[in-house]
Order: structure tokens, then sequence, then C-alpha cells
């Protein structure tokens, strides 16, 4: 029998691989195998959840509207133009109810008499006595056509507010989403205005290197110093166009801190790694 001491420093694929070579030589092969797939199958699995975890912290469209139906000041005020308006029909049927009014008041009076004569006690006589008054009043009005006009004006003014706030809720729909692409389109023309300047920036060094040894003439690095500064015109330009696109989509949504998720990133990474997942 042959013993086999094993540290606890061993790795798991030297332990993985122990019951394999007793058994021979091609079990052994085919466990190497199998633990190579396996790993490699985690690998790809572990790169498919993190960049799904990473598209679902990012911010999509769906987060976007729903922060701008809770941000944006233009459906705000037309929510506030709709709820003000709403009130106008119960100040018309107020002014068609009887109206009552009522009062109360009291009070407390004592009388003393004096005569020449005194009672036969030597006391001065008195009287006490309370006054009190109640009124309550109930004014109806009959007919009154203008409260009437004033009622049916108010309802149209309703229904003409809810119209305005939900077509307010359409258009809110579309600038949400032309402001979301709009950021998206301003970051895709950032990034490729950074690599473009990467080329140039190649190309110009390898201009630079050419003229040191003869092989062009100093115009040709100037041109290339001139596309190279381009370059950088249009980086910060599309800098400024992305940082528009970001406050514009902030006056709709309001403050955010995550970054806008990229469409179809997911699907493409799936499409060119389905060979190796599935």
């Amino acid at each position: 029998m042959q013993f086999l001491l094993l540290s606890r420093a061993a790795s798991t694929r030297r332990i993985s691989e122990l019951p394999c070579r007793l058994s021979g030589t091609k079990n052994h092969h085919f466990a190497k195998l199998r633990f190579h797939d396996s790993q490699r199958m985690k690998k790809t699995s572990i790169s498919v959840l993190l960049l799904f975890s990473s598209a679902l912290s990012a911010q999509n469209l769906l987060k976007t509207y729903d922060l701008a139906m809770q941000n944006d000041p233009v459906l705000s005020q037309s929510l506030a133009n709709k709820m003000a308006v709403g009130e106008t029909k119960d100040q018309s049927i107020a002014r068609l109810l009887p109206t009552i009014n009522a009062g109360y008041s009291g009070s407390q009076n004592w009388q003393y008499q004096k005569s020449k004569f005194q009672t036969e006690f030597g006391q001065t006589p008195s009287n006490k006595f309370w006054d009190n008054q109640f009124s309550i009043n109930l004014v109806q009005p009959v007919f009154h056509w203008d409260m009437w006009v004033q009622l049916s004006q108010s309802e149209k003014q309703i229904a003409q507010a809810d119209a305005s706030y939900l077509a307010e809720q359409q258009n809110l729909i579309l600038r949400t989403t032309s402001a979301y692409f709009d950021v998206l389109a301003a970051q895709d023309d950032l990034t490729f205005s950074m690599s473009q300047m990467k080329t140039i920036a190649r190309q110009l060094e390898q201009a630079q290197q050419r003229f040191e040894v003869g092989l062009i003439a100093i115009t040709d690095v100037y041109e290339a110093q001139a596309g190279y500064d381009q370059s950088r015109s249009d980086v910060i330009a599309a800098e400024n166009n992305v940082a528009n696109a970001k406050e514009a989509l902030r006056v709709i949504i309001g403050p955010y801190s995550s970054e806008l998720n990229i469409l179809g990133e997911a699907r493409r990474y799936l499409y060119q790694n389905q060979s190796r997942i599935i």
C-alpha cells in the first residue's frame, strides 16, 4: 500500500487529480480536461454576472422616467394648475347652497328701587333678571343664472386641465427619452473623438520620427500637428456637449449620480461569447 501525504497548502487542482492517479492514466487525463472546462465555465459565468450587475446598477430609461415623473418642473406646474382648477367647481357649488347665520347675545341686569318708605325689614327692594337673544338666518338663493354659468364653466375648465395634464405626461415621455439618448449620443461622440485624438497623436509622433531621420519635410510635421490640435478641439467640444446634454437631462429628472445604462452592451457581449457560454 502506498501512502500519500498531503499538506494543508495543497491546491484544489491536485486534490481533484488524486483519485485519478490511483485509478490510471486515462482517467487522469479525463479529469484534467473536465477540471479545465469547469474553470473556463466559471470564469465565463463570472464575467457575465459582472456585466449584468454593472448594467443593473446603471440608470436605465425606466428609472429615468420615474425620476422625471417626480422632479420635472413642467409636469409639476401642470399638476398644480390641475389641482387649482379643480377647486373652482367646489367654489361654484358653494355659491348655490343655502347660507345659515346664527347669533346669540345675553345680558344680566340688576334693578334697584328706592323710595321714601322702607320695608318692614329695613331693606331696599331689588330685581335681578337675564336678557337673552337668539337669531338664526337662513338664506337660499332662488335662482342666479350667473352662478349656474360659473358652475358650467368650471366643469369645462377642469376637463381642459385634465387633458392638458395628460398631454404633458405624454410630452414628458418624449422629452425624457430624447434627453436620455442625447446623453448617450454625446458620450459616444466623446469616446470617438478621444479615440481619434489618440490615433492622430500616434501619427504625429511617427511624423516627428520620420522627420528626424530625413524621410519627410517639416511641412508634413506641421500638418500632423494641425490635425492633432483639431482633434483636441473636437474632444473639448464633445466634452461640452456631454455636459450640456447631462444638464438638460438634470433639468427634467433632477440630480442623479449613477451613469446611464448603455443600451445593447449585455446583448452584444452575449452574442460575441455565446460559443463559450453554451
